[in-house]
């Protein structure tokens, strides 16, 4: 039955499987055909995505008399939520890693400074923020024991100079 369900969810493509009203991990909990490399894919699939900004739209727009901008509540938190499920299931190796990070960095340096005057006047926003930043934290802890080509931890494994 599994391998029908998962045949059906495939069905033919060579691209991340997204099913309408899931999640986007949805995909991961099936077997994909021989073949396709579910978890390449997926993790491709997240990299190709820019981390949602939270002043884009969703379920509730907050602001205040003083903010900046418009916040979305909940915050859009797909890029984490999807990293750590493909991290669960298959850790990322240091360029993955290097990239997803640079996307997390791009989220950072467009709304961060908006976000620090705007934090002290929407409660919705601080909240939003620490979960993000829970989110981080665990992508980061799952992070810290990838092992480089030496078997060392890749934050511990110095740069050679070229």
């Amino acid at each position: 039955m599994e391998k029908v369900i998962g045949q059906a969810i495939w069905n033919g493509i060579k691209l991340w499987p997204v099913l309408p009203h899931f999640p986007q991990t949805a995909a991961l909990a099936w077997p994909a055909p021989k073949g396709i490399a579910a978890k390449k894919l997926f993790r491709t699939f997240i990299l190709k995505n820019d981390v949602a900004e939270i002043s884009s739209p969703s379920a509730m727009i907050v602001s205040g008399k003083n903010t900046r901008r418009s916040w979305g509540i909940p915050a859009r938190n797909e890029f984490f939520t999807n990293w750590i499920a493909a991290h669960e299931v298959h850790p990322w190796g240091l360029k993955d890693l290097v990239v997803g990070l640079n996307k997390i960095k791009k989220w950072w340096d467009s709304e961060w400074s908006d976000i620090e005057h705007d934090v002290e006047f929407v409660d919705e926003l601080r909240e939003a923020i620490v979960v993000r930043f829970n989110l981080i934290d665990e992508i980061l802890d799952k992070s810290t024991d990838m092992p480089c080509g030496n078997g060392k931890p890749w934050f511990a494994t110095p740069k050679t100079a070229s």
